[in-house]
């Protein structure tokens, strides 16, 4: 899926969101992030995939990165593939300098729980979320 709005149009709201919000342009930063896409592709077709989010903050002298949307096509899971992406995505992190990788999944996915626990993840607080439409 092809997002069809710009990173520059994006900013742009952002930053009109914020003055309505009565913030001046001294209190508003915009910080680098890099979305990396990871995919496993078998005769011209995507059966694996993972986006993995290297974000910067002030708060830290080092990025962490955010492991999201992790997904094996049915037919190919239990191969060891989805292994195979976390722990290449893993060991992009620790390239890029991250001091963490963060991976988030649904209380009811108790699979998915096992899976990060296998790799090495270990719990870690709890998600709180808005959804938006």
């Amino acid at each position: 899926m092809v997002n069809e709005v710009t990173l520059d149009q994006i900013k742009e709201r952002a930053l009109r969101k914020a003055f309505e919000e009565g913030f001046s342009p001294r209190e508003i930063s915009f910080l680098p992030t890099l979305q990396i896409k990871l995919n496993k592709i078998r005769e011209n077709r995507e059966i694996a995939r993972c986006y993995l989010v290297i974000i910067f903050n002030d708060l830290h002298s080092r990025s962490y990165a955010l492991l999201e949307d992790v997904f094996v096509e049915e037919e190919f899971r239990g191969k060891g593939i989805g292994t195979e992406l976390v722990k290449n995505a893993i060991e992009i992190a620790k390239a890029c300098g991250c001091y963490k990788i963060i991976a988030t999944s649904r209380d009811e996915r108790r699979e998915v729980h096992h899976f990060y626990l296998k790799i090495g993840f270990k719990e870690w607080g709890k998600e709180f979320r808005i959804d938006f439409d």
